[in-house]
């Protein structure tokens, strides 16, 4: 199988996703107040030279990803195809099963979640319910990421179609209305079917439009919850609030720009990483002293403190995306978002070559869960990246033992 079309990549995505958050809105915000998201701490002399180091930041990513591919066909280990542990083959028999199972663990964490908190509750406040909930939160989330990547492994491999459906209602009824998990998976979904050679266009657009219905229905369920949640109008104005939250990123990173251009943080949200494997519950059991080294904020919020975020709206603040631009340019300056978007490049082409791979080898799975609910890295930057992806990796030998042959096959 030879390469996907371009934007039937997730660098495609990436793309898409990045000329919407840090080009067309920023734009509009510039000359139409209507698209401000956050007023508070929009700047509008900033726009601009914001706009203009996200175009650096976007070159610098593509280039990375040339330099990927200059560099695997150079390279032994790259050369025809991926090392062979990655082509560990996938024991077909099993995919309903284990479907089954991470779905039902799923549904029966989000049952007692219900009992205990309430479905009202979750549906309306889900952020703050979560709040200082690591450990069942990122057990949440992992399992929802192993159901919907085994859902699309059954759609890969046994051509099921209906799974695409009942995933989808199944992400809108445990996700309690959080519409960025229905629409990461529909784009996963665009990205397994449109798995074709790019000389084949035509046959890639004719594959989607299979898919429309399902597209349409995400999109008005997602709309639908968006106006339900606020309990407000469905109009345009409420529209176009929901389309800035999710993808409001550039205005922030013109914030971030403007605020940090004279003070860097030199690398602390990033070494802030380290507090995530400690879970907040374990806090409790630790010497004073311990404790007291834990700052209040860390992560992302140390710009909603640093902004006034937190001061003007108060902690339970979370609305805000501050992504991977917004973060090497807080920590390292220009020189951070030159060369980490450049990383960022390599590292998008190492997972490409993964989905390239046929569904029945173990890359495949990979490159699923390094995409699904991080589509946009770049809305969620490092930390988040590391968060969403610490337990899944911990489950990861269950899944490998479970799910995969221990011989490797050479049809694989």
């Amino acid at each position: 199988m030879g390469p996907p079309f371009f934007w039937c990549t997730i660098t495609g995505v990436f793309v898409m996703s990045y000329a919407v958050s840090y080009f067309l809105l920023p734009g509009l915000s510039y000359v139409d107040p209507a698209w401000i998201g956050v007023p508070f701490v929009f700047d509008r002399t900033r726009m601009l030279p914001a706009m203009g180091w996200s175009a650096v930041g976007l070159l610098a990513f593509l280039h990375g990803r040339y330099l990927n591919g200059w560099t695997a066909q150079r390279s032994y280990a790259f050369r025809g195809a991926l090392a062979p542990e990655w082509r560990t083959c996938l024991r077909p028999e099993r995919l309903w099963r284990i479907w089954g199972a991470t779905t039902a663990i799923l549904a029966m964490v989000v049952l007692w979640l219900c009992v205990a908190q309430g479905w009202e509750r979750l549906f309306l406040a889900r952020g703050e319910v979560f709040l200082g909930k690591g450990i069942t939160f990122n057990l949440y989330l992992a399992l929802m990421l192993y159901s919907s990547a085994f859902a699309l492994l059954i759609f890969a491999m046994l051509r099921s179609r209906g799974i695409l459906l009942l995933q989808s209602a199944i992400l809108l009824v445990v996700g309690f209305g959080a519409r960025g998990l229905l629409v990461t998976f529909l784009v996963a979904v665009a990205l397994v079917a449109g798995r074709v050679q790019h000389q084949q266009a035509l046959r890639v657009f004719r594959t989607l439009a299979r898919y429309g219905a399902i597209a349409a229905l995400i999109g008005v369920s997602c709309l639908s919850l968006v106006f339900l949640r606020s309990r407000e109008q469905a109009d345009w104005s409420n529209a176009r609030r929901a389309v800035l939250n999710t993808f409001e990123e550039g205005q922030m990173f013109a914030a971030v720009y403007a605020h940090y251009s004279d003070h860097l943080l030199h690398g602390q949200t990033i070494w802030d990483i380290r507090f995530l494997f400690l879970p907040q519950q374990v806090y409790a059991y630790l010497p004073q002293d311990w404790v007291a080294s834990k700052p209040s904020y860390y992560g992302k919020a140390v710009f909603e403190q640093d902004l006034g975020l937190i001061s003007r709206y108060g902690e339970s603040w979370g609305s805000t995306t501050f992504g991977m631009l917004s973060e090497l340019f807080a920590n390292f300056g220009v020189l951070g978002i030159i060369v980490g978007m450049e990383m960022w490049g390599w590292f998008y082409a190492f997972v490409e070559r993964l989905g390239a791979l046929t569904p029945d080898c173990l890359g495949f799975l990979v490159y699923l869960m390094l995409y699904i609910f991080q589509g946009w890295i770049f809305r969620h930057g490092l930390l988040g990246l590391v968060q969403s992806q610490l337990v899944p990796a911990l489950f990861f030998p269950v899944i490998l033992a479970l799910a995969y042959a221990r011989r490797r096959s050479s049809a694989c």
